[in-house]
């Protein structure tokens, strides 16, 4: 199986969110085309139908919304980590000793 990558994990979750590309599109800041590859690569790869596509609203299939679930995990997963690692400025943290020679 090809890997997913995590920014069709986070497409889909829009897609699935937003019911629509083109408001996922713009969530993400992308345009509908990319969106819509995104989903087909993520179809592609999973073998399986997520949306079941009409002309303004998608709506996600049965496969779709349990998909859909761990999509949530991934994706907060993903944001506790960043905000976690954020949260330490970027600088290290904890204990630092030293030792010297007395003079």
């Amino acid at each position: 199986m090809a890997n997913v990558l995590l920014w069709e994990i986070n497409v889909f979750r829009a897609v699935a969110e937003a019911r629509s590309f083109v408001a996922a599109a713009k969530k993400m800041g992308c345009s509908p085309s990319a969106v819509t590859r995104a989903i087909q690569s993520l179809e592609a790869i999973l073998n399986i139908e997520l949306f079941r596509r009409n002309r303004k609203v998608v709506s996600l299939t049965s496969a779709g919304e349990i998909y859909y679930r761990y999509a949530v995990l991934m994706t907060s997963a993903q944001e506790e980590a960043i905000e976690e690692l954020g949260s330490r400025g970027g600088a290290l943290q904890g204990w630092m000793r030293f030792s010297a020679p007395e003079t």
